[in-house]
């Protein structure tokens, strides 16, 4: 069996891995994470994530665990997900681009935001 390739697969593809259990989230968080490493700041530094959240890790092992206990899994269950930097979401900041944010931490997620995590996808960053 290969390793999982997360280049140009698709959200269907990434649902049947995880239902299937050949990939778990924590496993797909984690590939996402070194591809953002390897070509946004070890490689070419294209400087196009700001942030990678804290909590996408364990966000992932809960979604992971329930999957496994049978529990209810929304459309987009442990699909990692990259926000504009202009949209809030709770733990992380919204910098806007400019260093006059950079500290400002929102309260509440951005209605999209609300309704992604519903579906269960993870905020991998920013």
């Amino acid at each position: 069996m290969r390793a999982f390739e997360v280049v140009e697969t698709t959200i269907r593809e990434i649902g049947l891995a995880l239902a299937s259990r050949t990939l778990s989230a924590v496993e797909l968080v984690e590939l996402y994470v070194d591809r953002i490493q390897a070509y946004d700041k070890d490689g070419p530094c294209l400087n196009s994530v700001i942030t990678i959240s804290a909590t996408a890790a364990d966000e992932a092992a809960r979604l992971d665990r329930r999957l496994r206990s049978g529990g209810p899994v929304g459309p987009l269950h442990g699909v990692p997900v990259m926000l504009k930097d202009q949209v809030d979401s709770v733990g992380m900041p919204t910098t806007l681009g400019s260093v006059l944010f950079k500290d400002y931490s929102p309260r509440r997620d951005a209605f999209a935001v609300a309704r992604l995590k519903r579906a269960g996808a993870i905020v991998l960053g920013k």
